[in-house]
């Protein structure tokens, strides 16, 4: 399609004029923000053949982007847009009228309505398991938990953190994005100090400095981190090992000094926070989105 070169890198064009049973529909239009509005995509809305895996939709109506913002580019990666695997049961954000999203087109044909995410991070690559989890690919009891009644967004709670051999039991609401790529581990401000608290037993935290910027403590380089494990309902829990959370020099102060992956930054929504885990949280489980029975499901693994 129109998308500048700069900004799509080495992304897979999707052309429907050189496909023979694709068609425009006419009159339709998508356009999608994000954030505070600088993350956008918009383009026509197209008719095709869709085929994944074994499973193929005739005539399925979608969002065609034919232009995003630069923020969507990364350097080396291709852009992006959505896939239609949220909550919404009113579809896509296209116009005069909303369509179908790719989840809600297709889970009547499938086994159970659920789709299942399996993010190899040796390889930086995974599959997409629509209609069944693989017990193959975790270990130990799925965690189930409840989303939240209404949400068209996987939002859920936590039930506490772990750290060392204490649970501190407090609940606090996530949102699970499967199209972030971001990092960080967000959780509320009292989980936070309780870990920057292990970090450094007998001394407390007056001797750390709290960063306002990053909702974070600033803590020497040096400094050895410690797992991390939050409570999946009333028994289960599921966790980050210290080597997957890292640390980073702070920009124009001593390198010394480092932040690392744990802060308490989060949003708003109807007037609660909420706490925003994306990508980088969901490959170290293997998750179950239960669109179904309205649930996620963290399975364990060590891949």
């Amino acid at each position: 399609m129109l998308i500048d070169p700069a900004i799509r890198h080495n992304a897979v064009l999707y052309d429907p004029y050189v496909s023979s049973t694709a068609g425009q529909v006419v009159g339709y239009s998508f356009a999608q923000s994000y954030g505070t509005g600088a993350l956008s995509m918009s383009g026509p809305v197209v008719q095709d053949n869709v085929k994944v895996g074994n499973l193929v939709i005739a005539k399925f109506m979608f969002e065609c982007v034919n232009k995003t913002s630069k923020e969507l580019g990364v350097a080396g990666e291709p852009s992006h847009g959505g896939w239609g695997m949220n909550l919404d049961p009113n579809g896509m954000n296209t116009r005069p009228n909303r369509i179908s999203s790719w989840f809600p087109a297709i889970m009547n044909y499938l086994n159970s309505q659920v789709f299942c995410i399996d993010w190899n991070r040796a390889t930086d690559t995974g599959t997409i398991d629509f209609g069944y989890a693989d017990p193959a690919k975790y270990t130990g009891a799925m965690a189930y938990t409840p989303v939240e009644p209404g949400s068209q967004l996987w939002i859920f709670p936590i039930s506490g953190i772990a750290i060392g051999t204490t649970f501190f039991r407090g609940e606090f609401r996530v949102m699970m994005d499967t199209g972030d790529p971001g990092w960080g581990f967000k959780i509320p401000r009292w989980a936070v100090d309780e870990y920057f608290k292990a970090l450094f037993p007998g001394k407390g935290l007056d001797s750390l400095v709290w960063n306002e910027q990053h909702s974070t403590y600033q803590i020497p380089c040096a400094t050895q981190l410690i797992d991390i494990v939050w409570g999946v309902g009333l028994e289960e829990k599921r966790g980050i090992g210290w080597k997957d959370l890292k640390k980073y020099y702070i920009q124009g102060v001593s390198t010394e000094w480092c932040l690392c992956d744990v802060s308490s930054e989060h949003g708003m929504d109807n007037g609660k926070e909420i706490y925003h885990w994306p990508q980088w949280v969901q490959k170290r489980n293997y998750m179950v989105y239960d669109y179904g029975n309205r649930r996620v499901g963290f399975g364990g693994k060590d891949y």
